[in-house]
């Protein structure tokens, strides 16, 4: 670990003026510093001196500019013969004092204090002096403006030395009249004048010596309250780094702990099964008490671990609906071969009908282990030790009592501390650490409960912990860690019903399932019914487990464990793993966490993300069994967790397990697959028709409008002609009447006004252009429609059986027209380059309904106005029709799908 110390920083008010350096001469206070062999200080002092200065004789400036023009109304009443004179005087004056402020923000200019004050104070003292000699001379009451300016000094935190030698400059502005042989007529009044400015200026310079050495001292002990908060802070700091560092040292403790003992228990557990051969008497004795101090160092550990997680605040709950009376019933049952073999009787009461309550089970475990190791540890034999869990109002209790030797009254309330050990008349009779009872304290709290003790020396302890009833006293859990919560609960029993039956112990099977709770069973049964139903897939033997691990001896116990059942390969880190997944076909991957190169997430990353190898199931290894920690490697796509060090049967039914799971998912994406082809073709099929049909329906419509509409339309446009040619005889006729008219209007005067009457009243001339207008209309509206029964007829050749020579071109300029009306409401221009690509071979029926749904569908996505561009073109091989619009286009994910059958964007 590095440790430093860091340069103290200078206080708060010495810091804004970092940029102002300054001789401590100039300023008040800079002097007593010198008793503090501190050079940091001294300059930090006369930096903040300095910025005070400035700030103080901008001040005095302003107020002193103000002062100076204000006071001339007085000058009407003192010397109003003097006035104009005086108040050119005094304009000058407060130039000068607007030049010094101005000096004091200028950087050349404002370092210097002595020049800045005498601009500021000297042009002020000259004068009034001068003011003084015209109006009356040394006995002028004038003199009295001199003593605002020598009070204004003593405003500024000079030295003594810098204020001294402006108060005499000051002072002496006064007497410079009569050094420069001015008379003085009245020597009395003269050195009374003197004598008072003299009065004030001592006690100017006196306030500064102790308004220097009172700032000097406020400044030396905020000085020295920075450096002492700059010591706390880097107190704390290192104070963090010795937390962080704590908490590196028992994470890497956890693992580095754990796996050795892993290493150890696995072989002692083969050896004691007798897989390894048949053991003496005394070789199992041995070996058992091997087995039993290892567990008990794992437990010891496992408190030391969890300890300092709740020490650091870092202990999380993983709650889950609990029936904690059969979970008491389970772990005491397990206690009492243990008890028995001390001589002490254990005996348990489990109120029926318990609600369930949110608790963590392995946290619940813990604190019940303790409460019954404590019982049993100071029982002696021939006691008992009695267990109970009932129901209160608001809580479930859980109350372990014991005969044993009871607890002093000096030590009851000292029992959940950390670290503590009842020393009685045992005399440290009884080993342990002094941590159990307190990590079940707080255990207990963590879940909102509490826990208690009642003790009589020789009578025995009753300890009693009291758990709130409901889910909400844990506060509304998020839904993501209710499910993580259920996928764990599932996958644990599935576990133990595969643990059951792969040993053939059926009956235990049937007992373990009949106490699983009916929840449980609910949301299993599918999954166990599955499984039963396919029976088994294939021999376990077949399948290759990838184990990867750092450490050789964890791939060579894990190898040892699995080599009966599976083909085992083995890697060092993820980068090795990797490679062997792409030359061996893998079916399941055990691999540790924390390893160097490539570490256990990253692989399981690599291996999800792979399009090939993401069906592989994944089981991590770790000695951080924290819920953060497991959920992280959730996250990054783990199947399984184990937690060393493991039971070798637990982690061979999980692999079980899993393969099966693989198998199952496996056989279901195959018959999915072999559903979805089938359902494809069924859909292409069904479009096929729904399109044939809808061809054959659109022929048989247009051929009966075309044989209905086209004699009709034949009439009509025949008729055209000759209706034109007798309204042209019409209007011929009617010419040479008017003409007749106009020739013979004086010889019938009456009779032609009449005529004229009449043929404006009716509007003759305008309804016979208009007649000319509707015969024209009436022939283009003929022609169209006969264009358009023409072009219905070239888009309903509906002949499949048999494919003719077709022009593409022709096609798209009847469909084009068939449409042109929806075209007009965008409106939507259509922009047609059609090339010579002659004729193909083809049906011109299906060809024109594929560029109507085309057209229709591109007219469709343009929004108001927007052009359609149509082009053909011949290639080497083929003919291409290309049909584009400037509509609002298609997501990738529409692009994908528009081609389906039944697809649709349109409301239905």
């Amino acid at each position: 670990m590095r440790w430093w110390r860091r340069k103290p920083a200078a206080p708060p008010g010495a810091a804004d003026a970092s940029a102002e350096p300054s001789p401590a001469g100039d300023l008040s206070g800079a002097a007593e510093l010198n008793a503090v062999d501190h050079a940091a200080m001294r300059e930090a002092f006369a930096r903040e001196s300095h910025a005070f200065a400035l700030a103080r004789l901008g001040t005095i400036c302003r107020i002193g500019m103000i002062a100076i023009v204000s006071f001339s109304l007085l000058d009407l009443v003192v010397s109003p013969l003097n006035f104009g004179r005086f108040f050119l005087f005094r304009i000058g004056a407060a130039a000068l004092a607007g030049v010094a402020l101005l000096m004091t923000r200028i950087e050349r200019t404002r370092r210097n204090l002595l020049v800045l004050g005498l601009m500021a104070f000297l042009p002020t003292a000259l004068v009034v002096s001068l003011m003084c000699q015209h109006a009356g001379g040394f006995t002028s009451p004038y003199y009295a403006a001199l003593l605002p300016v020598i009070v204004g000094i003593g405003f500024i935190p000079w030295s003594l030395g810098v204020g001294a030698a402006i108060l005499t400059l000051v002072v002496g502005a006064y007497s410079l009249p009569a050094l420069l042989g001015q008379p003085i007529a009245y020597p009395v009044i003269f050195l009374s004048h003197n004598a008072h400015m003299a009065a004030v200026a001592v006690l100017v310079l006196a306030h500064l010596h102790v308004s220097g050495r009172l700032r000097c001292g406020d400044f030396q002990s905020r000085w020295e309250a920075a450096v002492a908060h700059e010591k706390l802070e880097i107190a704390h700091e290192q104070l963090k780094e010795i937390d962080i560092a704590k908490s590196l040292f028992f994470a890497n403790l956890s693992h580095e702990l754990r796996t050795p003992i892993t290493l150890s228990l696995a072989p002692v557990e083969s050896m004691l099964a007798e897989k390894l051969g048949s053991l003496a008497g005394r070789q199992r004795e041995y070996l058992g008490i091997v087995h039993k101090n290892m567990l008990r160092l794992l437990n010891l550990i496992s408190n030391l671990l969890d300890f300092s997680k709740v020490e650091a605040g870092r202990m999380k709950l993983t709650l889950a609906e609990t029936d904690v009376g059969e979970l008491t019933r389970e772990l005491v049952e397990h206690s009492m071969a243990l008890a028995a073999a001390r001589g002490i009787a254990v005996r348990m009461q489990i109120a029926k009908d318990l609600p369930p309550i949110f608790v963590d089970r392995e946290k619940y475990e813990r604190v019940l282990i303790n409460l019954l190791s404590n019982a049993l540890k100071f029982t002696p034999r021939g006691g008992e030790v009695f267990v109970r869990v009932f129901e209160e109002e608001r809580h479930v209790v859980l109350s372990v009592r014991d005969t044993g030797v009871g607890i002093p009254p000096n030590y009851v309330d000292r029992v959940f501390e950390r670290f503590a050990q009842v020393e009685g008349t045992t005399k440290r009779e009884y080993e342990g650490t002094g941590i159990g009872l307190s990590l079940a304290r707080e255990l207990v709290k963590l879940h909102g409960g509490t826990i208690s003790v009642e003790s009589e020396v020789g009578e025995g302890s009753n300890f009693t912990v009291r758990l709130l009833k409901g889910d909400q006293i844990f506060g509304l859990m998020q839904s993501e860690r209710r499910q993580e919560v259920r996928r764990q609960q599932d996958l644990d029993l599935l576990t133990k019903i595969q643990r059951f039956e792969h040993h053939g112990e059926r009956e235990d099977s049937v007992a373990a399932v009949m106490k699983l709770g009916l929840s449980d069973l609910i949301e299993v049964a599918d999954s166990a019914a599955e499984r039963r139903s396919l029976g088994t897939l294939a021999n376990p033997a077949w399948s290759t487990i990838l184990v990867v691990d750092d450490n050789p001896e964890i791939t060579r116990l894990l190898g040892f464990l699995l080599s009966d059942e599976f083909n085992v390969v083995k890697a060092g880190d993820g980068e090795e793993a990797l490679e062997l997944v792409s030359l061996h076909r893998v079916d399941l991957i055990i691999s540790d966490v924390m390893m160097p190169r490539m570490s256990g997430f990253a692989l399981t990353d690599a291996i999800k993300r792979h399009p090939s190898y993401q069906g592989i199931p994944v089981i991590l290894l770790t000695t951080k069994q924290d819920l953060a920690r497991r959920m992280e490697g959730y996250e990054h796509g783990a199947d399984d967790y184990v937690a060393k060090p493991f039971q070798a049967e637990e982690l061979k039914a999980r692999v079980r397990v899993l393969l099966q799971f693989r198998r199952v998912a496996e056989e279901l994406r195959r018959r999915n697959g072999e559903l979805h082809a089938a359902l494809d073709e069924i859909n292409a099929t069904h479009a096929q028709l729904m399109v044939s049909e809808r061809l054959a329906s659109i022929g048989r419509i247009t051929a009966g409008l075309a044989h209905e509409i086209n004699n009709p339309i034949n009439a009509v446009v025949n008729c055209v002609d000759p209706l034109r040619q007798a309204f042209g005889a019409v209007r011929e006729v009617l010419g040479e009447y008017e003409t007749f008219i106009e020739a013979r209007a004086q010889d019938f005067p009456n009779q032609v006004d009449a005529l004229r009457r009449v043929r404006d009243r009716h509007n003759v001339d305008q309804d016979i252009d208009d007649l000319a207008m509707v015969i024209d209309m009436i022939e283009r509206g003929a022609t169209r429609t006969q264009e358009i029964i023409s072009n219905l007829k070239t888009f309903s050749h509906l002949q499949r059986a048999s494919m003719q020579d077709i022009d593409l071109n022709e096609g798209l300029r009847s469909t084009l027209l068939l449409i042109s009306s929806e075209l007009k409401h965008g409106p939507v221009d259509v922009d047609l380059d059609l090339g010579e690509i002659g004729t193909i071979e083809g049906n011109a029926g299906e060809m024109n309904q594929v560029f109507m749904n085309l057209l229709t569908n591109a007219a469709q996505a343009i929004e108001g106005k927007g052009v359609i561009r149509v082009r053909t073109r011949r290639t080497e091989d083929d003919v291409v029709v290309e049909i584009a619009d400037t509509g609002h286009g298609m997501t990738p994910e529409l692009v994908d799908k528009i081609f389906d059958p039944f697809f649709t964007t349109k409301e239905v």
